[in-house]
């Protein structure tokens, strides 16, 4: 960490920033915010080197990339073994319910712990939270990843968390991952990937890689208010 030296002198570890005072370390809010940030950045850059090298988009993508084509995104998902493709007939969708509070976490996603980045659309990313952008994003998934978002949602709405306050649900979000050290539940992960491909076109909701670094961060948030 580099500190304010002042005129005419080079900055270093332990410098002092004025009389009798050393620079205070930065809260844990900034450290969060700045990792996720870091990691959304690294994140992307991977998703992009995979759409140039391999035609494929997003990172740790739960589905078949050979099963993908060279269309990227745009490309179908693999029909599941013994049917065909995801079907959204029927009870094969998000209820009301499920499309609310998957809206609900990708509003305070998009601003926890940092305003998620534009990475070139327009406005802030809590505007872009969205049922309309929601539904462009369903088709995508397959009928396995449909299951996992709606046990994932399903999770939060039973603990009480449907319309709950900001603290609340990130508490309540924090309090499931309390007790994983790695992987977050498949549920989890699953509703924060689409939360993600919701309010940003760049990231595929198959994408694991940014859902679990923001499930860690409100992981690591639970903790240390729990101490």
């Amino acid at each position: 960490m580099t500190f304010s030296a002042g005129p005419g002198r080079a900055a270093g570890p332990g410098t002092p920033d004025g009389p009798g005072r050393t620079a205070a370390r930065p809260p844990a809010q900034a450290l969060a915010r700045r990792r996720f940030l870091r990691a959304a950045g690294a994140v992307l850059s991977g998703a992009l080197a995979a759409v140039t090298l391999g035609g494929s988009s997003g990172t740790t993508d739960t589905r078949n990339a050979a099963g993908r084509g060279a269309g990227g995104r745009g490309a179908s998902p693999p029909a599941p073994s013994g049917g065909s493709g995801p079907s959204r007939a029927g009870g094969d969708s998000l209820t009301d319910a499920e499309v609310a509070l998957v809206l609900q976490v990708a509003r305070v996603g998009a601003a926890y712990p940092a305003p998620f980045p534009r990475f070139g659309e327009r406005g802030p990313a809590t505007g872009r939270a969205t049922k309309a952008r929601l539904d462009a994003r369903l088709p995508e998934l397959s009928a396995q990843r449909l299951g996992q978002v709606r046990e994932g949602a399903q999770s939060l709405i039973s603990a009480g968390l449907m319309n709950a306050p900001r603290d609340a649900l990130l508490d309540g979000i924090g309090a499931r991952m309390a007790g994983t050290e790695t992987k977050a539940p498949p549920g989890l992960t699953a509703l924060l990937a689409l939360a993600i491909a919701t309010v940003s076109k760049k990231f595929d909701p198959h994408s694991d890689g940014l859902a679990e670094v923001w499930l860690g961060t409100v992981r690591r948030r639970h903790r240390r208010l729990k101490r």
